[in-house]
């Protein structure tokens, strides 16, 4: 998985860069390259860590077509549609690894982003994820540099207690909630596993 997640996070640097080429390269031979060895491999024989999910074959199957459509869209130069379907991609990773109770800080931090994302996010939910990321199983990446991903959960919780101090939301502080998430997710959170 840490050939996927690596692949996955030089193509939206890629992207972000406006080298759509070069994200369709990297995805090309780092991405795409594991998938099929993936999907040839595991289409339907279960991992034991994932024992606990119930449509395997149905979760792989769709996670190579997800990949071939963000590889077609790359290809194609078509770079919001490609962003697009890589976010379909993380999803479907946080889908396995929520259904399977496999979930690590990665994916805490994920369902964190995906709730400041609402309209209207749910204090109590977001202070239920915060405290499943700081107490949660580590993500590989996590695990390799604990100290880097504690300053950046410190930092991180640090300014989201000044927005959610006084337990709701104001005018320009959900925005500055996503901006603070957005850039722990990028460090620590968009790693598959």
């Amino acid at each position: 998985m840490s050939a996927l997640s690596e692949g996955y996070t030089a193509t939206l640097s890629h992207l972000d860069d406006g080298a759509v080429q070069a994200a369709a390269d990297q995805f090309k031979s780092k991405f795409v390259a594991v998938t099929e060895k993936l999907y040839s491999e595991t289409a339907s024989i279960y991992p034991l860590r994932f024992s606990k999910m119930k449509d395997w074959c149905d979760w792989t199957k769709r996670f190579y077509s997800l990949t071939l459509k963000t590889q077609t869209a790359l290809g194609k130069g078509r770079a919001e549609e490609a962003r697009s379907l890589l976010s379909d991609l993380r999803s479907h990773f946080h889908f396995l690894h929520t259904t399977s109770t496999t979930q690590k800080s990665n994916d805490f931090i994920y369902a964190y982003l995906l709730e400041t994302r609402a309209d209207q996010p749910e204090i109590m939910e977001l202070a239920w994820l915060q405290t499943l990321i700081e107490f949660g199983k580590p993500s590989a990446k996590a695990k390799a540099a604990p100290a880097e991903f504690a300053k950046a959960e410190s930092a991180w919780s640090d300014q989201i207690a000044a927005v959610l101090q006084d337990g709701s939301l104001v005018d320009g502080e959900l925005e500055l909630l996503r901006a603070a998430t957005g850039r722990f997710y990028g460090d620590f959170g968009v790693q598959f596993e």
